[in-house]
């Protein structure tokens, strides 16, 4: 089986609500043996989803787009008359991803070296959603002579993270969007469409998206931001929280977004130089649970690979409070976290009161 037949890879799980999403090709920790070849992180089963980052340019030399992965585009080879490469080992790596670790592989749009400005119409958008379609989804027959970075290996969809003006970049969306929902309808094989809107609500440069857009997650970056992000959780607040705006998320999730069953993933740093707002596993355990009170929370996005993987024992520790693996937790009417590890009974006291 390979991975531009038509069946479904995806590992992706919208029904769970302990998925993890890493994204993968910065490096972040900008070290020459930081971040690794793809294949090493899918083998790891904390992981759900490994996005892909980040397509920089819609097009470039040639009429083509262009990637950057850091180190990992060493390998890679340029396309002839392009900026755009070609990664023989990527192509094998992510079928290995799909196929033997059943991972959901996207490929992110965006980051904040992002060089385009947008789409001056409707046209415009359309011709590129198909360019990029053809390029990165599920090869045609004659694959082999049209210049896939991928070759054979096709992603499970695309995460835009614009984090600057693009314009039309809804009508983008709404097009990759069509050409996704297409391609299902006659094969059978999911595709996910997801973005990464800052925590601030509502994001400026992604409103126009995931309020236009049937969107299948929304990957929030509670994090480089005091004003909204994990850190901004207080735990004595219970669902009155003044500043982490999940709530806000939430509602919008279930009141306005175009489809009905979108997830909402707390995206937070992987260590503590990976981006402002840093907790630890276990200081993060608490949000966690509290995130588990609302009905679209799918999960948690982590940035980045590199960072995630020098801090040891980060992932499988989120895992275990995603997955409920460590002490049983529910919170108390009180704003407060109940549970075996504080009483034997399972009994709450309100703030104030003596057992």
């Amino acid at each position: 089986m390979l991975a531009g037949a038509g069946v479904a890879l995806a590992g992706y799980d919208n029904e769970s609500r302990s998925n993890i999403a890493v994204y993968w090709g910065q490096n972040s920790v900008n070290l020459p043996t930081s971040q690794d070849r793809l294949s090493k992180y899918c083998e790891d089963s904390d992981v759900d989803i490994i996005i892909l980052s980040f397509l920089t340019k819609f097009e470039d030399l040639g009429g083509l787009p262009k990637l950057n992965f850091a180190n990992q585009g060493t390998p890679c080879t340029v396309i002839p008359g392009s900026s755009l490469f070609n990664c023989p080992e990527l192509e094998t790596d992510i079928q290995d991803c799909q196929i033997k670790h059943n991972k959901t592989i996207l490929l992110s749009i965006g980051g904040a070296a992002f060089l385009d400005t947008g789409f001056a119409d409707a046209n415009a958008a359309n011709t590129t959603a198909y360019k990029i379609w053809s390029l990165f989804g599920p090869p045609s027959p004659n694959y082999q002579t049209e210049p896939r970075p991928f070759g054979y290996a096709s992603v499970d969809g695309f995460d835009l993270d614009i984090e600057s003006p693009v314009s039309n970049i809804g009508l983008f969306a709404k097009f990759l969007r069509a050409a996704m929902d297409s391609y299902h309808g006659q094969n059978n094989r999911q595709f996910y469409l997801t973005a990464a809107p800052q925590c601030l609500f509502e994001d400026a440069y992604l409103k126009d998206v995931y309020n236009t857009v049937p969107l299948d997650i929304l990957m929030v970056q509670f994090y480089n931001n005091d004003e909204c992000g994990i850190t901004s959780y207080v735990s004595g607040d219970g669902e009155n929280q003044k500043k982490f705006s999940l709530a806000n998320w939430d509602t919008w999730a279930k009141n306005t977004a175009p489809k009905k069953d979108i997830k909402i993933f707390v995206g937070v740093p992987g260590n503590t130089k990976a981006g402002v707002g840093y907790l630890s596993a276990g200081e993060l355990a608490p949000v966690i649970e509290f995130a588990k009170n609302y009905s679209s929370f799918g999960g948690v996005m982590v940035w980045d690979a590199s960072q995630a993987w020098a801090n040891t024992g980060f992932l499988s520790s989120v895992k275990g409070t995603l997955s409920d693996r460590g002490p049983q937790r529910r919170m108390g009417r009180y704003g407060r976290w109940v549970g075996e590890e504080m009483s034997v009974s399972g009994a709450e006291t309100a703030p104030g009161e003596v057992m």
